[in-house]
């Protein structure tokens, strides 16, 4: 992964999302959930 590094590394000094506020969301169902039989 050393494009997602340069990016990290270039991020930390210009800092483009800086006073960004970001939301995650994720979708479950029956076909993306992990059963657990006990």
């Amino acid at each position: 992964m050393p494009g997602l590094m340069a990016l990290r590394k270039r991020a930390k000094t210009d800092q483009p999302l800086k006073g960004a506020k970001i939301l995650g969301c994720t979708h479950v169902t029956a076909h993306t959930a992990v059963s657990e039989d006990f």
